[in-house]
């Protein structure tokens, strides 16, 4: 071989090594947390295998397709714990009658409304609340999931109670053909206390005004088992139904205007219980409570099964690393019929998915790089895979030393990160009755002094609690004023800590629900 030759040839290994090197590199998103990775490339990895599977929010018993084609598109299975979803559900708050002179305040307290054990439970109860005898809540999904036409079902168990008006119905989204009733109305199941057994699907509209037109069935066991109420909502009409069984039809004729047949429009969910009122009648002078669980809401439609065009791709805009979790956030695809999920592959496997647009990878190792994709997913199985970005988690705090609020490894709530500029990045914001839970190693013995950084958006009392694997450390509670657009530093007593691991929950209580803190950090120095 000639020098010559053996020079062409270094020359060319060194341009292969050097492609290779290019099509590989990776560029790691800043640690401070907030905005996107930097990507690769979009070619799959020949590791990575896709195959179907099914969101996390699914339960075991979640029904994805029905036998006549509607598949599954929005759903609250209800099993989390804590207040409603805030990306699915509002609350209504307030009294005023309702345009029914009804008794209740409708509150956005976890009293009235919360999730645990699968379901969820609306309670209206006895109580004074802003100059009204009673409380309860409303919830709806405007603007979280609004649909025209579909398949939509309740899963409950009714309250019990004279007064009681319990309803699972929907609203408009827009008034397009005018105020109430002009845009329509479909209530999918209503009821009294005083004959809760006597189930009511009714349509509302300008020609039907206030008394509606509908039909009625019995369901001797509503207060006391579970059933479901549906309706089959298309261009034809209206089906409603209780188990399975369609017992009123609203008719669409050719002929009809929207004076007749509003419901060519998107609607929101609503579930409330109402306490009197026009329906709901007297109220028993011994009334203490009454409940409504919800097992799920299922919203199915009819997709066309020869769609083959995929999603469009998604980037990741925001994570949040944290010692063995990292939370991601991206911007939501776009497909002709709708993105039914994503699935979250971590190193090249699928390790879950969701129908929402955000994702805490958990269980993982401390100041280890991970590379994370999201796949968008539509109703007919074609998908789209993002580039891949690389997050690193962080290593774990230790002791003395400054712990981020973002840096928890759970919560017993739906917490949320969020930027706070002047305090040098982001925060931890928690709903009352929030336990965030941390892990620290403290590697000298000593007497320390302990200051949380934090903003009150409500008068509530912090608790702060220091577990070993034996023994309770420390706990101490102390109760703050509202200092709402403002972070102060909480002296809490000192503590005395031995050398070891710890976990640290923090725990905020306020005397109604919705968010209370916003934690930068907690020092132990």
């Amino acid at each position: 071989m000639t020098k010559n030759t053996i020079i062409k040839l270094f020359i060319f290994i060194l341009l292969i090594l050097a492609i290779s090197l290019v099509g590989c590199s990776e560029v790691l998103p800043d640690d401070g947390g907030g905005g996107s990775g930097n990507n690769n490339s979009g070619n799959t990895p020949k590791e990575y295998v896709y195959r179907e599977i099914e969101p996390d929010e699914f339960s075991d018993d979640t029904i994805a397709v029905l036998a006549n084609g509607y598949k599954l598109i929005w759903t609250d299975e209800f099993n989390y714990t804590g207040s409603p979803d805030p990306a699915k559900w509002n609350y209504e708050v307030g009294g005023g009658g309702w345009g029914n002179n009804e008794s209740q305040y409708y509150t956005n307290r976890d009293d009235n409304s919360y999730v645990s054990d699968g379901y969820l439970t609306i309670t209206a109860k006895k109580e004074s609340v802003s100059s009204y005898s009673y409380t309860s809540a409303r919830l709806t999904s405007k603007n979280k999931g609004d649909f025209k036409y579909g398949y939509i079902e309740f899963r409950a168990i009714l309250p019990e109670g004279l007064g009681t008006w319990p309803a699972l119905w929907m609203m408009p989204t827009e008034s397009v053909y005018g105020g109430w009733p002009n845009s329509g109305e479909i209530d999918i199941m209503e009821t009294t206390g005083k004959n809760p057994s006597y189930i009511q699907g009714t349509t509302h509209t300008t020609v039907s005004q206030g008394g509606g037109v509908g039909g009625a069935t019995t369901c001797p066991t509503s207060t006391k088992q579970w059933n479901t109420y549906a309706c089959e909502w298309d261009d034809s009409g209206i089906k409603f139904m209780v188990n399975g069984k369609t017992y009123f039809t609203y008719t669409h004729s050719p002929n009809h205007d929207s004076t007749r047949w509003p419901f060519d429009q998107k609607f929101f969910l609503i579930m409330n219980i109402a306490m009197g009122g026009n329906m709901g009648g007297q109220i028993a002078d011994d009334f203490k409570e009454a409940k409504m669980l919800v097992d799920y809401v299922r919203v199915y439609q009819k997709v066309d099964e020869a769609d083959t065009v995929a999603p469009s791709a998604v980037e990741i805009k925001k994570y949040v690393s944290s010692y063995d979790n990292i939370y991601i956030e991206w911007d939501k695809a776009t497909d002709n019929q709708g993105v039914r999920q994503y699935n979250i592959v971590v190193n090249n496997k699928q390790i879950g998915a969701t129908m929402s647009n955000s994702y805490t990878i958990k269980n993982l190792e401390e100041a280890t790089n991970y590379q994370v994709r999201i796949v968008s997913v539509d109703y007919n199985g074609n998908y789209t895979l993002s580039d891949i970005f690389t997050f690193a988690t962080l290593k774990e705090p230790t002791l003395p030393g400054k712990i981020k609020g973002t840096d928890y490894s759970s919560a017993t709530k739906k917490v949320s990160v969020v930027t706070a500029s002047a305090e040098g990045g982001n925060c931890l914001q928690l709903p009352s009755g929030t336990e965030v839970n941390y892990r620290a190693l403290c590697k000298t013995s000593g007497t320390y002094n302990v200051n949380l950084r934090v903003q009150v958006l409500k008068t509530c009392e912090v608790e702060i609690k220091i577990l070993s694997d034996t023994e309770t450390i420390y706990v101490n509670k102390v109760t703050l004023s509202s200092s709402y657009g403002k972070y102060n530093d909480v002296a809490f007593p000192e503590l005395n800590l031995p050398a070891g691991e710890y976990q640290i929950k923090i725990t905020c209580n306020a005397s109604d629900t919705g968010n209370a803190i916003v934690i930068n950090y907690l020092n132990i120095e």
